[in-house]
């Protein structure tokens, strides 16, 4: 919740690794990247600038919906690959033997926006 408080005047925010380090400029190129999207897109939810967990621009708004994404399905997959399925709206595989998923496909937005409606 306290993250939630300390982007409230940002409507956007960038994921990243404890390890990520930005370049020279790199404030500037990602400043650059976002607005040519929202020439090219006009509106879009999600902008990619590096791979993997590093360089990934979402909405706040997403926040808690991404946040409460990665909690449900924290032990299914590494993170990096948690954000993938969740921006693909792909059901995460199921972290037992014989498959079955684990419902988190569309249904999990749905449930998540629930979620915080009733928090």
């Amino acid at each position: 919740k306290t993250a939630l408080h300390e982007f409230s005047l940002t409507p956007y925010f960038l994921l990243m690794e404890d390890d990520f380090v930005v370049c020279a400029g790199g404030v500037l190129a990602l400043l650059w990247a976002m607005l040519k999207a929202t020439r090219y897109f006009g509106q879009w939810s999600a902008l990619r600038v590096s791979l993997g967990l590093n360089g990934l621009v979402l909405k706040r708004a997403d926040i808690p919906l991404l946040s409460h994404f990665l909690y449900s399905n924290g032990m299914a997959l590494p993170v990096d690959l948690l954000v993938n399925y969740w921006l693909s709206k792909r059901r995460v595989p199921s972290a037992t033997a014989g498959g079955g998923g684990t419902g988190t496909d569309g249904r999990l937005r749905q449930s998540s926006a629930a979620y915080l409606r009733d928090r």
